[in-house]
């Protein structure tokens, strides 16, 4: 009776957690928004684990595909992607440095450190790595994208190796086009 229960329950929390952001995904947004003094409705929420990445690739092997392309699938492995409407009725003007103000300090407070910010008369855009990378060739990101019409945010993790030997090929076929 107990494994019985065990399936419909771990579909339910592959299905909850397929449609929420993680944890870090997650205080960046509520911080942004926060800052941002508008009031924000979810339009797309997901997440994308290892498992869906795994099964993609699986499926995609069967697939007449660009072998750059495969390669670039295959450096992802997990991947969350929030984006979020101003409330109907809910405009204000963004205060785009408290943005940035009020996200550093979460992601800060969180192990994280904002390598880009970009702050212009239409957007802040952020990208935050973890403070400490670890020796594995693996990249955390999370990214920041607020205008008037969006609250964006995207966090993933990819592994090194694969993007690395695509730069590699894009660089020889640069060479080769130049006659080297």
């Amino acid at each position: 009776m107990g494994v019985l229960m065990l399936v419909p329950l771990t579909l339910a929390v592959m299905v909850w957690s397929a449609l929420h952001t993680g944890r870090d995904a997650t205080a960046l947004r509520l911080a942004a928004a926060r800052a941002s003094d508008v009031r924000w409705e979810r339009t797309v929420e997901f997440s994308a684990g290892s498992w869906l990445f795994s099964l993609a690739r699986f499926g995609l092997g069967f697939a007449p595909i660009d072998p750059d392309a495969r390669l670039a699938l295959r450096s992802v492995e997990r991947a969350e992607v929030a984006v979020f409407e101003p409330k109907p009725g809910a405009s204000a003007p963004l205060n785009r440095a408290a943005i940035l103000t009020e996200t550093d300090a979460v992601m800060t407070r969180r192990g994280w450190e904002r390598l880009v910010g970009v702050v212009d008369s239409e957007q802040t855009v952020a990208v935050y790595v973890p403070s400490r990378i670890g020796r594995d060739q693996q990249l955390d990101a999370c990214i920041l994208v607020v205008n008037p019409d969006n609250l964006i945010v995207v966090s993933a993790r990819t592994d090194l190796n694969p993007l690395l030997e695509l730069i590699g090929r894009r660089d020889r076929r640069g060479l080769l086009a130049l006659g080297h």
